[in-house]
């Protein structure tokens, strides 16, 4: 077996119990990065020994739920806290499959009255509901809710391969609408996993959405990215997570020093007024954080690039103007940004 798996943030040169840190701080800070859930094997790596898991069991500190897996101070699970437990029970280089993957991402509903889906290395044997052994490269791993898990493209493949069609078709809307689809990462992972369960309804989904958007995400960023530094602007931040009000937004693009956000919205549902209300709410997030941000269309990025960047000028001086007169820091331009197209 692999050596135990530890969530970020949890260092056993920071918590070994022989360094003097008291066992309680040990569970702890494991439980509050695991949803309450602490496995014995990942306490024996901190030192923490099975009499100080007796004793906290006794007090009431600790309640088992199946055997070697423990809830730090509470008696039942959050949905995530599920999943994370399944994958500690099922052994260090276990993980989240497919479909749960998908729903810790937000792009399927939870269903408790269905198992988790693990998925652990071919060369292994486990027989339990929800456990499939399936083969997954390094770069098709991520961490998902504090707990190792397939990339979004790699568990679209193995959600179409054990649930078939219908939940893709509505994994990939969703992924699509909540701008989770990476189309290279699709098709490479197309590519590597070729002839397997799952790739040919998977590849006429990407084939279909390569022919809708025209542009992908990446060309539509890079295209972007050239414009800004065209312009003479900072280096922007690519598809990063930025937290406003409890909100995780990923902009394509963030200028950081200027305080300006740029969505590219490609021919993907833009027009469809559920996505225009979606836009409006994000928008208004930014906004209320003290961002300005726009919006081009594929039209704009490809065949209209002297007037974007001539627009990322104005906006530029406009910012600099303000920051000499000792105005507000990211201003609203005094001019308007081009319409989407």
């Amino acid at each position: 077996m692999n050596q135990v798996w530890l969530p970020e943030g949890v260092r056993p040169d920071e918590c070994h119990r022989e360094l003097g840190v008291p066992v309680d701080g040990i569970i702890a800070r494991l439980a509050g990065r695991q949803e309450g859930n602490v496995h014995v094997a990942q306490l024996r790596r901190l030192g923490v020994t099975r009499e100080h898991v007796r004793v906290r069991r006794r007090s009431g500190q600790l309640h088992r739920d199946r055997p070697g897996l423990y809830l730090a101070g509470r008696v039942t699970q959050s949905p995530e806290g599920r999943r994370i437990g399944e994958v500690l029970r099922s052994g260090a280089d276990a993980m989240l499959g497919g479909r749960s993957t998908l729903v810790g991402c937000g792009l399927l509903p939870e269903d408790r009255a269905r198992p988790v889906d693990i998925v652990i290395p071919a060369r292994r044997a486990l027989d339990r509901a929800g456990v499939s052994r399936v083969s997954v490269r390094a770069h098709e791993c991520t961490v998902v809710d504090g707990v190792m898990s397939m990339t979004v493209p790699r568990a679209l493949l193995h959600l179409a391969a054990i649930h078939g069609d219908a939940e893709l078709r509505t994994a990939w809307r969703e992924a699509a609408y909540r701008r989770r689809l990476h189309m290279p990462a699709i098709l490479r992972v197309l590519d590597e996993h070729h002839g397997t369960p799952g790739t040919r309804v998977l590849r006429e989904l990407h084939a279909e959405r390569a022919g809708l958007i025209g542009l992908t995400a990446n060309e539509f960023e890079d295209r972007m990215r050239a414009i800004l530094l065209e312009a003479g602007m900072p280096e922007p931040r690519c598809d990063q997570p930025l937290r406003i009000a409890g909100t995780v937004l990923r902009p394509d693009l963030h200028v950081v020093e200027r305080g300006l956000v740029i969505e590219a919205d490609g021919r993907d549902g833009h027009d469809d007024p559920e996505r225009r209300r979606e836009d409006a709410r994000r928008d208004a997030l930014y906004r209320s954080n003290g961002l300005t941000v726009v919006r081009y269309g594929w039209w704009a990025v490809t065949y209209e690039r002297p007037r974007v960047v001539a627009e990322m000028v104005a906006f530029d001086a406009h910012w600099k103007l303000n920051e000499a007169s000792g105005g507000p820091q990211h201003p609203e331009p005094s001019f308007t940004f081009g319409v989407r197209r």
